[in-house]
């Protein structure tokens, strides 16, 4: 069975096509505990089919590594093409996995962006759906990680001055946000997740 893939940023230096650690994102439906499951790919290889190269899970509509190219930008291996371009000054350097932006200090300049499409204006008050990152802070701030902003449906996912975690849904109206009961350990990687759920 042929089975979806794609590539880690191919023109990454580090883990791009020929690099000695290449990276492949493989869509498999499914692997059942206690078994192996083997996977095979075939590499310059003129007598394999033609490879695969589509929507792995429509349900994710953005993914980003943040594995920045040349040029500044972070390919979306969701398959959707929602690829980000960095902007200003800040680093992009080792992170939990792979790389991720290093040292945000001025989050109004420095800070990678994403096009807004129509795909990703989720947030109406019929959408459930969930924003995750990691990351990794040194004093505790109030900061947005990931913000939409200025567009339809916005929200917010990040840290607030006391340590805590948070994520603000910006409805025009009520502005809901959920607070974590415990804060981030700064100097420690941590996983965000922010879920709204609508009633079904």
């Amino acid at each position: 069975t042929e089975l979806i893939y794609r590539f880690e940023n191919v023109t990454s230096a580090e883990f791009g096509c020929t690099t000695a650690n290449t990276q492949t994102w493989v869509g498999v439906p499914t692997i059942r505990p206690a078994n192996n499951t083997a996977l095979y790919y075939y590499f310059n290889n003129s007598a394999a089919t033609a490879p695969s190269y589509g929507i792995m899970f429509p349900e994710l509509l953005l993914h980003l590594p943040l594995s920045f190219n040349n040029s500044g930008i972070s390919s979306d291996i969701s398959g959707y093409g929602h690829n980000a371009q960095l902007n200003g000054a800040v680093a992009h350097n080792i992170s939990v996995y792979g790389k991720g932006l290093n040292n945000v200090t001025n989050v109004s300049s420095d800070y990678a962006n994403v096009s807004n499409t129509a795909s990703l204006n989720i947030g109406g008050t019929a959408d459930s759906y969930t924003v995750m990152l990691w990351g990794k802070t040194a004093v505790n701030a109030a900061r947005r990680a990931i913000n939409k902003e200025n567009t339809k449906n916005p929200y917010g996912l990040g840290t607030a001055a006391d340590g805590t975690a948070n994520f603000q849904l910006y409805d025009g109206t009520n502005n809901p946000i959920a607070t974590s009961a415990t804060n981030v350990v700064n100097a420690t990687w941590f996983h965000l997740v922010g879920v709204r759920e609508t009633a079904t």
